[in-house]
């Protein structure tokens, strides 16, 4: 009898394998929650990081035509972030306020510094973040800069989803704001 009831106790402190199984699965089910909010985070701290990028662009792009009296013109299009970019951005380019001739290195470029006391408007170009979100595709998730004019730009991004105010999609950022 001592025996049996040693037994019936050792059995009684054990778990079964199905007990585990579903410890198991709860956990599992529980982590995979977590994955999906986590991701969703990072999506949004994704998008905010493209608004707070532009704006940060946007603000050098100003204090350069307070100097200047005109944006940095560009031949072309130029993606932010990109060789060339970040080599004028980097002042390996010595331009002074330009004659707005239309190239990078006549106007001072995007980054560049301008002017004889060579300030420099934004110290790093920021690149877009990766991955693209939402519908945006890998070409629109760069940040590009552009000109019309001496008086005008326009920067192009794409939001993976509602950020800020604004809607999920492409956007452009010009000197009256982002729209």
């Amino acid at each position: 009898m001592a025996t049996q009831t040693n037994n019936q106790l050792h059995k009684q402190k054990a778990f079964t394998l199905i007990e585990l199984l579903v410890v198991i699965a709860i956990i599992g089910l529980l982590a995979s929650v977590v994955l999906l909010a986590l991701n969703s985070a990072r999506a949004k701290a994704r998008d905010a990081k493209r608004v707070a990028d532009i704006r940060q662009v946007q603000s050098g792009l100003e204090l350069y035509f307070n100097d200047c009296s005109s944006y940095p013109i560009e031949a072309s299009a130029v993606v932010l972030g990109s060789t060339n970019a970040k080599q004028l951005q980097r002042g390996t380019t010595t331009a002074t306020c330009g004659d707005n001739s239309g190239s990078a290195v006549a106007n001072g470029g995007i980054g560049a510094t301008a002017g004889s006391s060579g300030t420099l408007y934004i110290a790093l170009l920021p690149t877009a973040p990766a991955p693209e979100d939402g519908t945006c595709t890998a070409a629109q998730n760069d940040y590009s800069y552009s000109t019309s004019s001496a008086s005008s730009y326009a920067l192009t991004f794409c939001l993976g989803g509602t950020t800020g105010g604004l809607q999920a999609g492409v956007h452009t950022a010009t000197e009256g704001g982002i729209q």
